[in-house]
Formats: C-alpha cells, sequence, structure tokens
C-alpha cells in the first residue's frame, strides 16, 4: 500500500508560525499552571529561541530537555526548531544513570531546565527556565539555515533480552543495554508534522478546540488547536476536544466513564488511539454512556518512525455490531491506509511480498523513518 507523496518542505514550527498568525489570541497551551495565547507562546519561544542562537550559534546542536510536563516543553521544543538544533528529551523521571548515559551518547551541547538537574547532568552547561526574566522586547534572531533532513529530536529507546526483540521507550527502563548503545531515533524535521495533518486533513478537523495528547507533543498547536499536555485522567481531558491516547490509559477513563459521568469531558470529539490493540469493549462502552458524536480512530506507528503511519476509522456499524458475532470485533486490529508520504508491505523472510491472507512481517518505509535508527546495533 502506498499514499501519495506530500514533500512541502514545510517545517513544524512553521506550521505554528502559521497559527500564529491566524488565531495569535487563540489558546494554544493549556497546563495546571495557566494558559498561553499563540502570541504569548510564540513570544515566549522566539525569546528562548534568541538565547539558544546566542549560546550555540551553529545549527544542529542537540539540546537536552529537562523538563516537567506542561507549558514549559512546548515552549522548549518550538524554541529549539525555531533556532535550528535538535532536542533530547530528558525525563525528570527517569534514573539518573539513563539521563547521563543519554546526554553522553547523544552529545548534548546544553540542558534545558526547569529544576536543579542531577550531577549526571551538572557538568553540561545549563540553562534554567524558571529562572528567565519575563519576555519584554525580543532578542533579534537571525533567520536560521534549517536543513529539512536536520534532526527535529533525537530519543533513546530500551532494548529487552527477549527473542523478539522489541523495543520501547518506558521511563522505568532504566539504562539502555550498553551493547546496543541505546540505540539512536532520529526523526527528520520535515515529517514530524504526521500528528497535526493526521488531525486537520484526514479527519477533517480545521478548528481542532483543545487536543490532549501522550508522546509527542507540539502537533495539536501546529494544527491550529490548544495543547494540554500532562495528566491523562478525567481531571486533565476536562474540556478536551481531541485525545490522542493508548487504548490501557483509555480503558481507565472508559470505567471512569460509567460510574462518574460528570468527570468525563462531553466535548470531546475524537480519540485518537496508537501504541496498543483496542478494546472494542472500552469503546462500546463510552458510547453508551455519551452516545456517538465522539469518532474513533485507530493508527500504527512503529517508534522508529515520526510516529503515524496509517490511520483507521471506527464507524459507527462496525461499533453497533454484536460483540459476540464472529467477527464482531475484528476490524479494531485493521491497521488501515498509509498516510501522505508512506508505503507499506507485507513479506516474507525473503523479502518477498505475500498475497492477501498471509503471514509475514510489516516493511514500512518513507520519508518520516528515523535516519539511523539501528546505528551501533551488535
Amino acid at each position: 500500500m502506498t499514499a501519495p507523496a506530500r514533500d512541502d518542505g514545510l517545517l513544524l514550527h512553521r506550521l505554528f508560525d502559521q497559527q500564529v498568525a491566524r488565531n495569535p489570541d487563540r489558546i494554544a497551551v493549556r497546563d495546571p499552571r495557566g494558559e498561553l495565547t499563540y502570541a504569548r507562546l510564540a513570544q515566549r519561544a522566539g525569546q528562548l529561541a534568541a538565547l539558544l542562537h546566542d549560546r550555540s550559534p551553529q545549527p544542529g546542536a542537540r539540546i537536552g530537555l529537562h523538563l516537567e510536563r506542561g507549558a514549559e516543553v512546548i515552549v522548549a521544543m518550538l524554541a529549539v526548531l525555531g533556532s535550528g538544533h535538535t532536542y533530547v528529551p530528558l525525563d525528570p523521571a527517569y534514573p539518573a544513570e539513563r539521563l547521563r548515559f543519554t546526554a553522553q551518547d547523544a552529545g548534548l551541547h546544553l540542558v534545558l531546565s526547569d529544576q536543579p538537574v542531577p550531577a549526571e547532568l551538572a557538568a553540561l552547561p545549563v540553562l534554567r527556565l524558571d529562572t528567565l526574566p519575563e519576555p519584554g522586547r525580543q532578542l533579534p534572531l537571525p533567520e536560521p539555515v534549517v536543513d529539512p533532513d536536520t534532526p527535529a529530536y533525537v530519543i533513546h529507546l530500551r532494548f529487552d533480552r527477549s527473542p523478539q526483540g522489541r523495543s520501547d521507550s518506558a521511563p522505568q527502563c532504566g539504562r539502555p543495554d550498553p551493547g546496543l548503545r541505546g540505540p539512536l531515533r532520529t526523526a527528520p524535521g520535515r515529517r514530524v508534522d504526521a500528528l497535526p495533518l493526521l488531525l486537520v486533513r484526514l479527519l477533517g478537523m480545521g478548528d481542532l478546540g483543545r487536543p490532549a495528547q501522550r508522546g509527542d507533543a507540539g502537533g495539536g498547536a501546529a494544527g491550529g488547536g490548544g495543547l494540554a499536555p500532562g495528566d491523562p485522567g478525567p481531571a486533565g481531558t476536562r474540556g478536551v476536544t481531541v485525545f490522542s491516547v493508548v487504548p490501557s490509559v483509555f480503558r481507565y477513563l472508559a470505567r471512569v466513564a460509567r460510574t462518574r459521568r460528570t468527570a468525563v469531558p462531553p466535548a470531546l470529539r475524537c480519540v485518537v488511539f496508537g501504541g496498543e490493540s483496542i478494546d472494542v469493549r472500552d469503546v462500546r462502552a463510552w458510547r453508551a454512556a455519551f452516545g456517538r458524536t465522539t469518532r474513533f480512530v485507530n493508527t500504527y506507528g512503529i517508534t522508529e518512525a515520526t510516529v503515524f503511519v496509517t490511520s483507521r476509522p471506527l464507524t459507527d456499524e462496525e461499533l453497533d455490531r454484536d460483540p459476540d458475532a464472529p467477527g464482531g470485533s475484528d476490524f479494531a486490529a485493521e491497521l488501515g491506509e498509509p498516510l501522505d508520504g508512506w508505503q507499506l508491505r507485507v513479506v516474507d523472510q525473503e523479502g518477498a511480498d505475500i498475497r492477501p491472507g498471509g503471514t509475514g512481517e510489516i516493511l514500512v518505509s518513507g520519508a518520516g523513518i528515523a535516519p539511523d535508527t539501528w546505528a551501533g546495533r551488535s
């Protein structure tokens, strides 16, 4: 399966700039500490971008983000991209040894933090966002020369020693396997727009309202909505219209919905699933409690790609089927069609395409594959 290639050269922070021009007074980011309009977010990110450019004028530096989930993460991401650099997440909840390894392996130039950093990061230059003065007159920022193939971000994966060689990036994983050196995943800047394009183009949502999401942040703001990063529970999703979530977290929300309806946002227009298999019983429970107004979409994407590769909307007809009937829930496992610029094949051990109905391995290709994924694997 192949979707038409789309290569307009528009970078993620430029998508955000378009939204600033269109909707300067719309809420872009909201967290427990407050909210920022698009204009205010752009001002904050512009000030920080100028400081980063002053500290590291050569583009392509890797900047660590040692930040709690919230508005400051979005400010920092936009600032790093706008200054022509690459950001590297350093979750404060990670073990200190993992932070040290990540900083060393990624070759960080600088760390942005909103709290004291552990000793394992103290040798690096640190810029504390919680001590920066309020933006006044914005520092002049020369237009950086940004190669569209410059990585937008770098993350490290965990590898276990199971026969399947499964990988993920869970915070409890500790230090990456030293024999595999991480490995690094780098996302090309051009393809990080997968989330806003999915929401705006595929779902037909020109006015997204307020998305909440887990994982890669920034897509909602770039797509014209407001982003609510952080708590995925009922309190954190109140007022949310688009929710990008793994099914196991949605299961918790659906259970709460059955007992405390006021704790769940009636404004929710769309749930975008990814990362795990969908349990259709949770979706049906939601619909039984709140009706049929919320849309549900299954997505497929691998960690080594820029988040979303395929999309599969779940239809009313499918969700209304008898769950105990043959095939009553099989549709939820379908991966759907490739998004723009992606290609999928199902191949055998020799790399040859298999016939429909056969068993094989999914082979993904496209502009959003991390260029040095698996680099250093022994």
